[in-house]
């Protein structure tokens, strides 16, 4: 009877055998309360979203529930592709030849 009293207060208490263990459930209620509390308040504020931080938004969503990420974004033709590359390297040619007249070390502040 004495090594048995022992041990329950070894473990918290005569009160509740086990010890702490209702404080941790507690602690986790409140964890869950926090979490749907606060995923409540981002699918609120999800609402007034546009464009890609809406996209941004629907993968991580998406990606918590169990999910996988989307693979890829909007698709362009492969010819405008093409051309948006031919355009960005004409741009970057054109700022290092005005860079080097001007005499300015390193990239230009547009990058």
């Amino acid at each position: 009877q004495n090594k048995s009293n022992m041990r329950v207060e070894q473990q918290g208490g005569l009160d509740r055998p086990g010890g702490g263990r209702a404080k941790k459930s507690i602690s986790k209620q409140r964890k869950e309360e926090y979490r749907s509390i606060m995923s409540n308040i981002r699918d609120i504020a999800a609402e007034t979203l546009t464009g890609s931080k809406k996209r941004q938004f629907e993968d991580f969503k998406a990606k918590t529930l169990g999910g996988s990420q989307k693979t890829k974004g909007q698709n362009i033709p492969y010819k405008i592709l093409m051309g948006m590359k031919k355009k960005q390297k004409s741009t970057d040619e054109y700022r290092k030849q005005r860079d080097t007249e001007n005499k300015i070390i390193g990239e230009s502040s547009r990058s």
